[in-house]
């Protein structure tokens, strides 16, 4: 039996936080640093890292996915552009 729309949005909402609890960490705690660059955002990398565990083909489906369903937002999915 497939899962319910409430069981897959949960499974999304929970990878999220945790992705999100995983970039906390990874923020070095009253750390000053004089970096010359802008430091990578820590859950950008989160998400890349598990992005790197899918196949080049599940990285694209995903990628349509996400596009699809972002399109439930004012803004047209090409329109979501890096920070």
């Amino acid at each position: 039996m497939a899962d319910t729309l409430e069981t897959i949005a949960l499974r999304l909402r929970n990878f999220a936080q945790e992705a999100e609890r995983n970039a906390i960490s990874r923020v070095p705690m009253g750390e000053v640093r004089n970096v010359p660059r802008k430091p990578k955002d820590p859950l950008l990398a989160t998400y890349e890292e598990c992005l790197g565990k899918l196949t080049i083909e599940e990285r694209g489906e995903l990628d349509r996915m996400i596009q699809k369903m972002s399109s439930v937002f004012e803004s047209p999915p090409g329109a979501i552009t890096p920070q």
